[in-house]
């Protein structure tokens, strides 16, 4: 481990992308709001699918879009991940690109494809990183304090 790279620990992971989880699900509930309105207005079977896919597309792309932006970002993390000192970055401790971003993002799908096992990871990894981490050659380290 390079001396100023402290690895984050899964219990300052988890806390993070539980606050995360909260922040993207208030959000996406008043997205949703005008959907229910149109819905509960015609019932018909296109109201209904718009009902039913519109939350799986606007959830998944304001997702990626949060955790890509911020992570790319002179922040380095999400909300949760900063609230908690935390810092997404490349394997020497520099910020990551947009595109590096992108792919340890959708990495997180084959992390949660293989049962969640890849998000536990960090419990048993030298570098504490989980299987999208790995993959996009990405730590999530503690932020040092200047």
């Amino acid at each position: 481990m390079t001396p100023d790279l402290q690895y984050a620990r899964f219990s300052s992971r988890a806390l993070a992308a539980i606050i995360d989880l909260f922040i993207l699900n208030f959000t996406l509930a008043i997205i949703q709001m005008p959907l229910v309105g149109l819905v509960m207005s015609r019932l018909n079977t296109a109201t209904i699918l718009l009902a039913t896919l519109a939350p799986i597309i606007i959830g998944g792309a304001l997702t990626l879009f949060y955790s890509v932006w911020l992570e790319s970002s002179s922040w380095q993390a999400t909300l949760g991940k900063k609230l908690l000192g935390l810092r997404v970055t490349d394997l020497q401790g520099s910020r990551i690109t947009f595109w590096k971003s992108t792919s340890r993002n959708f990495g997180k799908t084959f992390s949660s494809l293989i049962l969640g096992v890849g998000y536990l990871m960090p419990l048993w990894s030298p570098k504490r990183q989980t299987l999208h981490d790995r993959m996009a050659k990405c730590l999530v380290i503690k932020a040092p304090r200047y």
